[in-house]
């Protein structure tokens, strides 16, 4: 059963990962990270030009080191 739960971890960690790079990208690539910060700002996230770079790259890195 040990080797079950290896593989749902690696499924979930892959998936995860994948998910947490796409999102990640999509600040970095589509929108930017001044167009993320403009909308972290609008959402009234505090330190929006700090978070939104903060965001991108932990979610860059952070997937891929999943």
């Amino acid at each position: 059963m040990s080797g079950f739960g290896s593989v749902a971890q690696f499924l979930a960690r892959l998936i995860l990962g994948i998910i947490f790079i796409a999102h990640g990208w999509q600040k970095f690539n589509e929108w930017t990270i001044a167009g993320t910060s403009d909308s972290f700002a609008q959402m009234g996230v505090p330190m929006a030009d700090i978070a939104a770079p903060v965001a991108t790259f932990v979610e860059l890195i952070g997937g891929a080191l999943l």
